[in-house]
């Protein structure tokens, strides 16, 4: 059975009327999935090893570290960060 950890929060548009104004507000609310490391690393093709390596000298904090685990959890967010951060190795690379 899979423990894993997520939080889901939907992203859609809420319009709420205003008594004040007579009109409409639209309030926005995100999505995003909390995944365990093990989980975010096979998403990104990254190693764990290099995941932890990245928290430890601050390039990509995990969202949410479980205060008695220690487990990391990382969002779909960080999915796009994290491919930002390999891009710019990759270029530092090549030069």
């Amino acid at each position: 059975m899979d423990k894993s950890y997520h939080k889901v929060v939907l992203n859609f548009r809420l319009p709420l009327y205003s008594p004040v104004t007579g009109g409409y507000r639209i309030r926005h609310k995100e999505v995003s999935l909390t995944y365990r490391i093990g989980q975010f690393s096979k998403l990104s093709k990254t190693t764990i090893k290099t995941l932890r390596y990245y928290d430890e000298v601050g390039l990509l904090k995990p969202e949410v570290v479980d205060d008695f685990t220690g487990y990391r959890f990382y969002t779909t967010d960080q999915l796009v960060k994290l491919h930002y951060i390999q891009l710019v190795i990759k270029k530092l690379k090549l030069r």
